[in-house]
C-alpha cells in the first residue's frame, strides 16, 4: 500500500474483527472464501461467516522527523464485506483509522490530523538508510476486493446516469454500495465485469501497458467468465433460472451489450430474458409479486419495441416481440408512461404508436389479415397527427421521474415549481436536489424541454409510420390513408422531415443543448438519416457528425454503429438507382441484429 521511502519502512499486520451481521444469511455460495473464517451459531442454526479486516500500518523512524511520525499514525483500514446471504459478494471500503493497541482501545499516541494528511508526506525524500527491506506480502483478496469496489463505483458514475433522462430525477440503476453485502454474488461480478468492459470500451487499450494494468485486465477477463459461468449454472437449474436474480443479471448484460456497442448479443439476452418471463406468468405478474422491478423492466419494453424497428418483419423473433408488446399497455395503468424516465423518451402516445406499426409490419405478407393491417395504418396516421407536443409539454413540466421507492413515476403539483431542466450526464452520481425558483423562466425551461422532446419523436414516428406501412407497400394509398391526405401525403412527409430537421439542428449546434438532450434523441436522428437522399450531401453530414459528437461524448460505440448503418443504406440507395425502391424490410433483411439506443 504504501512504498518504503528513504528511512521509511513498511510493516503490514492482520487482526480479525468480528461484526455482528443484521441481515438473513442463505446457504454459503462464495466464490472465493476467507482465511481465517470465524463462524456464529444463529437462531436458525444456519452458519455465519464474518470477514476478517485487514490493517495496514506504515511504521516509522522515530528519528526521521515530524513527516515520518504523522505518516506512522495512519492506518488504513481494508474491510472485505463478505455476503451474508452466503453468496460470496465482496466489497472494499478503505476510510482512514487511527491506529489502536491491541487490546482494542485508542492509543492516544496514536492520534493524526488526518485531514491535512497527504501521500507526499509518505513519499518525501529522505537520506537512505543501510537496513534490510522487507517487503511485506499484499492481502490475498485485496486486488479482487478493490476491483469490486472500484467496478460498482464506476458502474454508479458513468454507466446509471446514462440510463435515465434527467439528472434531476431519482436514479433507481444504482447500487447502494453500503448494502452491497446483500446483493446476490452472481449479480455483483455481473455489473463489475459490465462496468470494467464499458471502460474498456470508452477508453481505448493503452498503447504500452505495464504488467499491472495487464494483469489487471486478466483479472476482469477472469471475473467476467465467472460471471457467465455462473449465469449458465442458475439458468441450467429449474429452481433458479426463473429467480429474481438471474433475470436481474440477463437484463442488465442485455444493456450493457448495447451500451458497449449496438453490434452484441443483445437479442439473445433480450430473448432469454423473454423466456424467463414467460415461464414466472408475464410482466404483469412480476410487476404484481415484486413491483421494485419496474425501473428494469422498463428497459425491457423498450429495448424490445425499439428494437423491433430496426429488425426486418420477417425475422424469426420479430411476430412473438410484436405480439407481446401489444399487451404491454394492459399491465398496469400508465405503464408506457415509464418510458419518459429513461435515455429514450419517446412520449408514451407516440409509443404505443410504434408498438402498433411493429406489428402491422409483421401482419404484412398475411393476405388473412390485409383489412386489420389498412385498419390499422389509418388509425396509427391518425393518432401521430392528433398528438400535441405543446399539450405533452404542459403536462410534463411537472414530472418528477421515479419516485424513490423505484415502484411508481409522478408529478410535482401544478403550483409547485418545477425543476431545472438537465440531462444526466457521466459523472453525476447523485441526482440533484435543487429546485428551481417557481418563475415564469424556469416553468418555461421545464416546458421547452418537453416540447422539443414531443416535436422530434413525433416527427420521427410520423416519418417511421409513412415509410413502413405506406410508401413501401403494394397497397393503393387510398386504402391506408384518411381520405384528408391522400392528395397531400408526399407533402406530408418533406414537411414532417424538415420539421424534424429543424428540430434537430439547434441541439448540435449548441454544445450545452447537446449534453443536455443529445443521448436522448438518437433514435429520431437515425430515422432521419433514413429518410435522407444519398445525394444530400450536407444532410449526411449533419447526421453522421451528429453521432460522432455523441459517441464521444457518452463514451460508448452505439452512436458510430448508426453511422456504419446509415453509410450501408446510402450506399445500396446509390448503388440501386433511383428506379429501384429499396424498403425498410429489403434493408434489414439479413443483417446483423442492430439496435439505436
Amino acid at each position: 500500500m504504501y512504498a518504503r521511502t528513504g528511512r521509511r519502512e513498511c510493516n503490514s499486520k492482520s487482526t480479525a474483527h468480528r461484526a455482528r451481521r443484521t441481515s438473513r444469511t442463505t446457504h454459503h455460495g462464495g466464490r472465493f472464501p476467507l482465511t481465517p473464517t470465524l463462524a456464529r451459531t444463529h437462531p436458525d442454526h444456519r452458519p455465519r461467516r464474518y470477514a476478517p479486516s485487514i490493517r495496514l500500518r506504515c511504521l516509522s523512524d522515530r528519528n526521521a522527523g515530524p513527516a515520518a511520525e504523522v505518516a506512522s499514525r495512519v492506518t488504513v483500514v481494508c474491510q472485505l464485506v463478505r455476503n451474508v446471504r452466503g453468496e460470496g459478494s465482496r466489497a472494499l471500503a478503505i476510510m482512514p483509522h487511527t491506529a489502536t493497541a491491541r487490546g482494542g482501545e485508542s492509543d492516544p499516541a496514536s492520534a493524526v490530523d488526518t485531514e491535512h494528511f497527504t501521500s507526499d508526506q509518505i513519499l518525501e525524500p529522505v537520506a537512505a538508510r543501510p537496513e534490510v527491506v522487507v517487503k511485506q506480502p499484499t492481502p490475498s483478496l485485496y486486488h479482487r476486493a478493490q476491483m469490486i469496489f472500484e467496478g460498482l463505483d464506476y458502474f454508479n458514475k458513468m454507466i446509471c446516469p446514462d440510463l435515465v433522462c434527467l439528472e434531476t430525477h431519482f436514479n433507481p440503476y444504482r447500487v447502494n454500495l453500503q448494502r452491497v453485502d446483500n446483493i446476490p454474488d452472481i449479480y455483483v461480478k455481473v455489473l463489475v465485469s459490465v462496468a470494467c468492459f464499458h471502460r474498456l470500451m470508452s477508453n481505448g487499450p493503452e498503447p504500452t501497458p505495464s504488467s499491472a494494468l495487464i494483469q489487471k485486465d486478466v483479472d476482469v477477463f477472469s471475473l467476467r467468465v465467472e460471471a457467465l459461468q455462473s449465469l449458465n449454472e442458475q439458468l441450467s437449474e429449474p429452481d433458479q433460472q426463473k429467480s429474481d436474480a438471474t433475470l436481474l443479471c440477463v437484463l442488465s448484460l442485455m444493456i450493457a451489450s448495447i451500451q458497449s456497442s449496438a453490434y452484441t448479443e443483445w437479442r439473445a439476452h433480450l430473448e432469454g430474458a423473454r423466456r424467463i418471463i414467460s415461464l414466472r406468468g408475464g410482466l404483469k405478474k412480476i410487476i404484481t409479486v415484486n413491483p421494485y422491478f419496474k425501473p428494469v423492466l422498463t428497459f425491457f419494453m423498450l429495448i424490445d419495441v425499439m428494437g423491433s424497428t430496426t429488425t426486418a418483419s420477417t425475422h424469426k423473433d420479430m411476430a412473438e416481440a410484436t405480439s407481446m408488446a401489444m399487451k404491454y399497455w394492459e399491465i398496469e395503468t400508465g405503464v408506457l408512461q415509464f418510458m419518459a424516465t429513461t435515455c429514450m423518451p419517446c412520449p408514451d402516445a407516440l409509443f404505443r404508436v410504434i408498438i402498433l406499426v411493429n406489428y402491422l409490419r409483421t401482419i404484412a405478407h398475411r393476405p388473412g389479415l390485409a383489412a386489420r393491417r389498412r385498419n390499422g395504418t389509418k388509425m396509427a396516421i391518425e393518432k401521430v397527427l392528433s398528438f400535441s407536443p405543446t399539450d405533452y409539454a404542459a403536462h410534463m413540466q411537472y414530472f418528477n421521474g421515479w419516485a424513490t421507492n423505484g415502484k411508481e413515476v409522478g408529478f410535482s403539483p401544478v403550483n409547485g415549481p418545477p425543476r431545472t431542466v438537465s440531462s444526466s450526464s457521466s459523472g453525476s452520481s447523485h441526482p440533484s436536489e435543487a429546485s428551481s425558483p417557481s418563475t415564469d423562466s424556469s416553468r418555461g425551461g421545464e416546458a421547452d424541454f418537453w416540447l422539443s422532446i414531443g416535436v422530434m419523436y413525433r416527427a420521427s414516428t410520423l416519418l417511421y409510420v409513412l415509410r413502413t406501412l405506406v410508401f413501401d407497400s403494394d397497397d393503393e394509398p387510398s386504402d391506408l390513408l384518411p381520405a384528408n391526405l391522400l392528395p397531400n401525403v408526399d407533402s406530408l412527409r418533406l414537411e414532417t422531415f424538415q420539421v424534424l430537421y429543424g428540430a434537430l439542428a439547434p441541439v448540435f449546434a449548441d454544445p450545452v443543448s447537446m449534453h443536455q438532450i443529445g443521448k436522448l434523441i438518437m433514435w429520431p436522428l437515425f430515422i432521419l438519416g433514413m429518410e435522407t437522399d444519398h445525394t444530400n450531401v450536407n444532410l449526411r453530414e449533419f447526421v453522421t457528425n451528429g453521432f460522432a459528437v455523441l459517441s464521444h461524448a457518452m463514451g460508448t460505440l452505439g452512436p458510430l454503429g448508426a453511422i456504419e448503418e446509415l453509410g450501408t443504406k446510402w450506399k445500396i440507395d446509390a448503388e440501386s438507382g433511383p428506379q429501384t425502391r429499396v424498403t425498410w424490410d429489403d434493408y434489414f433483411q439479413g443483417r446483423a441484429d442492430y439496435i439505436v439506443f
